[in-house]
């Protein structure tokens, strides 16, 4: 399924409002329909340095909902648009908190018709890895075919 009207909206907005020295990018079924998958996103999911999630919560300081801890991340939950948008990162300060990924040693790819910043392939797999979602990680293998690392 494409990406609802605003959802698109919400990407849109991301892509305006960070600064290019923000470091982010688009994660989960959202990545997914963005590369051309079948998917039905109901949320967006951002991976952030924390940084960048410090901006968002700037931006975005009205549409703040929850925080909380998963595993070795701090996921902010806000409405944006009437979209659920849930940044995830990691703060420094908390020795147990640590990145799924090095966003800062990693360049960013943008898509091509709205700019909107998506990890390699190669390094969305490695994160999957981390996180036991499996059936991802097959499906990106078998549909886009990317091997893990």
């Amino acid at each position: 399924m494409p990406l609802s009207a605003s959802q698109e909206t919400v990407l849109e907005e991301l892509v305006e409002t960070l600064s290019d020295s923000a470091t982010w990018c688009v994660i989960g079924s959202t990545d997914s329909v963005l590369r051309g998958l079948d998917d039905d996103p109901s949320d967006i999911d951002i991976l952030a340095t924390e940084a960048a999630a410090k901006q968002f919560r700037d931006r975005f300081s009205d549409g703040f909902t929850d925080t909380r801890e998963v595993g070795q991340s701090q996921i902010d939950t806000y409405v944006v648009h009437g979209e659920e948008v849930e940044v995830i990162f990691c703060h420094r300060e908390k020795s147990h908190q640590t990145p799924l990924i090095d966003l800062e040693r990693i360049e960013v790819v943008q898509t091509e018709h709205s700019g909107v910043p998506l990890l390699p392939l190669e390094h969305l797999v490695t994160v999957y890895e981390q996180i036991g979602k499996h059936e991802t990680v097959a499906r990106l293998q078998s549909e886009l075919g990317v091997s893990a690392r």
